[in-house]
């Protein structure tokens, strides 16, 4: 089940102007450069907690891309209360066939949070060798009242 705190604004993370580019059923948010112009907004980032024990298992600060459709997304940075299992592993589901994973899981608790894909098919490229967390193991906590994650 995923908690969100705080998250408000229909339009994506934060509110800031980005357009998000689908392609293959997956949506990769794209942002400007910062800016020191008093007019930029740059959104609060989401922070990923597990939803076992509520550790900071990661966050918005390196995001790639979000699926909403699968409830994923996925960051281009390891963080340290995360550790990959060593076990590679074949998806027989549907969406990602044949692709191969490893999971990776919460130091605090061991609950898996997430896939690092090793190899995929050609609609999963843009995710291979990033970390795609599961949103439904997750508690997500945004620090600003106008953003939306899911």
């Amino acid at each position: 089940m995923i908690h969100i705190q705080s998250l408000a604004e229909p339009n994506g993370i934060g509110n800031i102007n980005h357009a998000p580019v689908q392609e293959n059923g997956m949506i990769t948010e794209t942002y400007p450069a910062p800016s020191a112009s008093p007019q930029a907004e740059v959104a609060a980032p989401v922070v990923f907690q597990c939803a076992a024990c509520k550790t900071i298992v990661g966050d918005t600060s390196s995001i790639a891309c979000m699926d909403p459709a699968r409830r994923t997304m996925s960051i281009r940075r390891k963080v340290d209360m995360i550790n990959i299992e060593p076990a590679l592993h074949t998806s027989t589901d549907e969406f990602d066939f044949g692709s191969t994973f490893q999971h990776f899981f919460c130091v605090a608790c061991k609950n898996v949070v997430g896939r690092v894909y090793r190899t995929t098919s050609a609609k999963l490229d843009h995710v291979r060798e990033l970390f795609t967390y599961d949103s439904n193991q997750l508690s997500l906590y945004s620090t600003s009242f106008r953003d939306k994650f899911f």
